[in-house]
């Protein structure tokens, strides 16, 4: 089973990976290294002589997802539309693509392991970060109607996990991590945010509009606790073990 996180830059993601990991057990999932030998990841000289062949195996995991899962084909039909009237660079659009093959990938091998709990950082939900943050639709109604149907085309993980912030704490951390991307600069990086906020509540909302009813969790709070004062590591475990408990 499938633990998504998705939210802004700074949002506490990773480090909520990482509690989910030491108190619960569960198994972090890299989309983009699933296929690498876990000490290659460490090792310099493996690591560039592993990354071809696992690129490769990724790839090809990926493309018999396509052959066949229509699912697959509708998702990755939607994001060449998005790539098309997106003003990103090529370079940005190339890497888009590698890396939703990564996310095919992944999500193929892990639906095969459902008696282990996967907790995946940037998963398929992430997707309308990834494509609409950066070039996205000029005006609210087409940023609206691309978020819609991209939503409607990916396949959903057990649980989604949603992370909301205050921009001045994620611009803060941000900024502390010295990414190339922004160049250190404070301006970029807001402009960056208040995308990403735009596009990540927009999103929260068809989430909850398209799967709020049925089988699939969706939980969204700030990674400090819920409203409700309840630790949200607990509240993702209860959740993940309340489904489990009804197949």
């Amino acid at each position: 089973m499938i633990i998504e996180l998705t939210g802004i830059p700074g949002a506490g993601k990773t480090t909520m990976a990482r509690e989910l990991v030491a108190r619960h057990g569960y198994v972090y999932v890299e989309c983009n290294t699933l296929f690498m030998p876990g000490d290659a990841q460490q090792r310099g000289l493996l690591r560039w002589i592993v990354r071809p062949i696992a690129e490769m195996r990724g790839l090809l995991s990926a493309v018999g997802g396509l052959v066949t899962s229509s699912t697959y084909r509708t998702l990755l039909r939607e994001m060449f539309h998005l790539l098309e009237t997106n003003r990103c660079g090529f370079f940005n659009k190339v890497n888009i693509v590698r890396n939703t093959l990564h996310k095919i990938a992944a999500h193929r091998t892990l639906d095969r392991r459902r008696a282990t709990v996967h907790i995946v950082d940037e998963g398929f939900t992430h997707l309308p970060q990834s494509l609409l943050v950066d070039g996205a639709p000029p005006d609210i109604v087409a940023l609206k109607r691309s978020i819609a149907r991209l939503v409607s085309a990916l396949p959903m993980p057990s649980i989604l996990v949603i992370l909301d912030i205050d921009r001045q704490t994620a611009t803060t951390r941000v900024a502390a991590r010295g990414h190339r991307r922004f160049g250190g600069c404070t301006e970029v990086i807001t402009a960056h945010l208040e995308n990403a906020q735009l596009v990540a509540t927009l999103s929260a909302e068809e989430f909850a509009r398209l799967h709020g009813d049925d089988d699939h969790k969706i939980l969204s709070f700030l990674p400090e606790g819920n409203q409700a004062g309840r630790d949200p590591i607990d509240v993702i475990a209860a959740t993940m073990e309340s489904i489990t408990c009804s197949r």
